[in-house]
């Protein structure tokens, strides 16, 4: 089950006619509670330009699930346009990594969410 919000106008407006958060949710946990071995993709996970949202929240509501996977949102100029991008889901995923450790839940940060930044380039003082 894909889950990048908690948010359902922010789902009726990039997700229609896409199942609300909170039945996905739902379905989820049955499944978890019959035994099944559930995992959520969170991702495409939104930039804060997109919508302000906080990640512990998400991540609290599925910390039943065996497994989270965790995406950058890709091919899209409104997310590379948001100046703190590489900042930004560096963090994110840091914090979902955490998260993961911490309650023991294996965790996938998918390749391309978390990109080096370039340290800033010291200027050698002039003799």
């Amino acid at each position: 089950i894909t889950l990048i919000s908690l948010d359902e106008d922010y789902r009726k407006r990039v997700e229609p006619g896409a199942a609300p958060y909170e039945k996905r949710i739902a379905a989820l946990k049955a499944l978890h509670d019959k035994g099944c071995k559930t995992w959520v993709s969170i991702e495409p996970y939104p930039t804060p330009n997109l919508i302000e949202q906080n990640l512990i929240e998400i991540l609290n509501t599925l910390s039943f699930v065996d497994k989270i996977i965790f995406g950058r949102t890709n091919y899209n100029k409104e997310v590379t346009a948001y100046s703190e991008c590489k900042t930004f889901y560096n963090r994110q995923a840091e914090i979902v990594t955490n998260f993961c450790v911490e309650v023991g839940i294996n965790c996938h940060i998918k390749t391309g969410t978390t990109i080096p930044i370039s340290p800033v380039l010291q200027s050698t003082p002039a003799l």
